[in-house]
């Protein structure tokens, strides 16, 4: 099974209020350890890393695949 994946419903996502993404890792790390234990192998993000704290690593944790996502932001890309 394949899932889309975004971190931004977390509270510790920092458009939320925090001012430091730190929290984040462990967060994401919740959502892909939950995602593992109900059957998805795939997941696909947006970005390959937020707030500079890549998805890859947490994914392979969990034997999850990843599609990343490029995400283009202005017309130049």
């Amino acid at each position: 099974m394949c899932v889309c994946y975004s971190p931004f419903h977390l509270a510790e996502y920092p458009l939320h209020g925090y001012e430091s993404p730190d929290l984040l890792p462990a967060g994401m790390d919740a959502d892909f350890k939950l995602m593992a234990q109900l059957g998805y192998t795939t997941v696909r993000t947006y970005y390959s890393n937020y707030y500079g704290y890549d998805i890859a690593p947490i994914a392979a944790k969990y034997g999850i695949q990843l599609y990343l996502g490029v995400y283009m932001t202005t017309e130049s890309w």
